[in-house]
């Protein structure tokens, strides 16, 4: 039996939000200051405005090729999926993600997006092989699975350059 690539990434990130929400509910200390709240509203301003620039550029695409470039829905979930990318690098760059609680490290973080990037690669991989990705010269759902991929590799590089910075600070 071969697990489609949509419902695989449903179960993925279906598993991290219930480890986020143990994780969560295990810490204490999960109160942002009012600057972190602030910066936070930024980066859902700038995410969304990143959705509505995709969309609008997909949209103008759409006019200067005449016909569709993806399947149904497939250009909102990428949209969703760069929203949420400049989102979580905004804050992570601006310090307005907490990574070090009881719970909750730096580590587990970057675990946890190397697995979740591990996962969707090899289904990616998988989907490339046998073809999915490209039906009728239309990008398919199963693009899903390497754009998340993408999406998490781009905030496990966020993460890990924002804690070489933090201790190259701390050396000087």
């Amino acid at each position: 039996m071969k697990l489609h690539p949509v419902l695989a990434i449903f179960l993925i990130i279906i598993l991290v939000l219930l480890v986020l929400v143990v994780v969560r509910k295990r810490s204490d200390d999960r109160s942002f200051d009012e600057r972190q709240l602030q910066l936070r509203g930024n980066a859902y301003k700038y995410a969304f405005f990143a959705l509505l620039l995709f969309e609008a550029f997909y949209a103008i695409a759409l006019l200067f090729v005449g016909h569709p470039l993806m399947a149904d829905g497939v250009s909102a979930l990428l949209g969703i999926f760069l929203s949420i990318t400049v989102f979580a690098v905004y804050c992570i760059r601006n310090d307005a993600f907490k990574t070090n609680t009881h719970a909750v490290t730096l580590k587990s973080y970057c675990i946890l997006l190397v697995i979740v990037i591990i996962l969707n690669s090899w289904n990616g991989i998988q989907s490339l092989r046998s073809g999915e990705m490209l039906d009728g010269g239309l990008l398919q759902m199963s693009v899903a699975a390497p754009a998340c991929a993408v999406c998490f590799l781009i905030v496990l590089i966020a993460l890990l350059v924002k804690a070489a910075s933090g201790k190259k600070e701390e050396e000087i």
